[in-house]
């Protein structure tokens, strides 16, 4: 199975992936960053350290991880109505979200 891990809105080449795994009748299950921040998708990593979205065992049946802007920050709602607090909280959220590993 094919997790990918994509904005709600996507873009054009995301879509376009997908057309390809339509296409090719693929096993695969999207992921949004706004739909976990909303509660619309139930992500857990058990005592096991398995991945389960939705009811689902990644860690058992993921074989290939596409990853496409995870998440905008835009979607992000205000945490209370400290400007500040709400634009530092941001930024090192969106530091956590992009940060690149070697």
């Amino acid at each position: 199975m094919i997790l990918i891990l994509t904005t709600e809105e996507g873009d054009a080449p995301h879509y376009r992936f997908i057309d390809w795994l339509e296409y090719y009748n693929a096993d695969y299950c999207i992921l949004s960053g706004e739909g976990i921040y909303s509660g619309k998708h139930s992500v857990i990593i058990n005592a096991n350290n398995e991945l389960i979205v939705d009811d689902i065992n990644f860690s058992k049946k993921n074989r290939v991880l596409f990853n496409r802007r995870f998440l905008t920050i835009s979607k992000f709602k205000k945490i209370n109505q400290d400007y500040q607090l709400n634009k530092s909280l941001n930024k090192i959220i969106q530091d956590e979200l992009y940060i690149s590993s070697n």
